[in-house]
């Protein structure tokens, strides 16, 4: 596997300012939102309802618990994803960092010839494109809202 070193000095900069992560509930999404918050960055952690306790658990672990805070959001859900903005900007205020980590791998086969209707005919691949959908219009998402574009964020 290959090894990353990040430049320490970057996170200097990111006290005070506010990032928004998506999928941040575990794994990569909470080590990055812990090594931001340490540095005394805002943080909201966002990911899916099911996932609240767990998120809440990471915030108590934090540097700085009270500069994070969990919102639900489905970033398949375009009324999620306005919502998680607007109220990140209203506790945070200025949206400076958006990581849109969310995202999945397939649980089945995506290219499975077998996968056939009962005439014989090879069905269409859902689980590619529940795939595609999470990992490709979810990150659109997180990435199309920018704060200033949300009318009750900014005047």
């Amino acid at each position: 596997m290959q090894e990353y070193h990040l430049d320490a000095s970057i996170l200097t900069q990111v006290a005070t300012k506010t990032v928004i992560i998506t999928g941040a509930a575990n794994g990569i999404g909470a080590a990055t939102a812990t090594l931001f918050n340490a540095h005394g960055a805002n943080v909201v952690i966002s990911d899916l309802e099911s996932c609240r306790e767990r998120a809440e658990c990471l915030i108590q672990s934090f540097a700085h618990p009270d500069r994070a805070v969990f919102l639900a959001a489905d970033i398949l859900n375009w009324t999620d994803m306005t919502t998680l903005f607007n109220q990140a900007a209203q506790k945070f205020g200025l949206v400076d960092i958006v990581i849109a980590n969310a995202g999945t791998m397939e649980s089945s086969p995506v290219l499975d010839l077998n996968d056939v209707d009962d005439e014989g005919n090879l069905t269409e691949s859902v689980e590619g494109f529940r795939v595609i959908d999470i990992n490709l219009k979810g990150t659109l998402n997180s990435m199309n809202l920018h704060p200033f574009r949300l009318s009750s964020s900014h005047p």
